[in-house]
């Protein structure tokens, strides 16, 4: 059977269904309720996001799948601004690659000027 993933109307169809059923329920769209409309799982969800899925899909259908993606991090952003910030805190860490806090830099790093060569 051919991946439906290749069909770009079959993907748009997806997303929407996943949007109009949460926006229906009143609840937030996430990543999870993406790969419920898509019907696929999370993990090739994200594959497609990062862009390390194996097959090659058409580029609207991929960028459908990706905006949709940032939509539902921004749902979830979004949704940790409210009352429950805890679960949407979570879901950000496990499906945004958001951290406790910004990285910092202990300062032994090099140092590198850009054009040096021309000095």
């Amino acid at each position: 059977m051919k991946n439906p993933l290749r069909r770009t109307p079959w993907v748009k169809e997806g997303i929407r269904r996943a949007e109009a059923y949460a926006e229906e329920k009143e609840l937030p769209f996430m990543i999870e309720r993406l790969a419920w409309g898509l019907g696929i799982s999370v993990k090739t969800l994200r594959q497609i996001y990062e862009g390390s899925y194996e097959e090659e899909l058409p580029k609207e259908a991929r960028e459908s799948i990706q905006n949709a993606y940032t939509h539902a991090l921004a749902s979830l952003a979004e949704q940790g601004m409210g009352k429950s910030a805890s679960m949407a805190t979570f879901l950000l860490k496990n499906h945004g690659g958001y951290g406790e806090k910004a990285e910092e830099s202990n300062g032994t790093g090099s140092v590198v000027f850009v054009g040096e060569e021309k000095l």
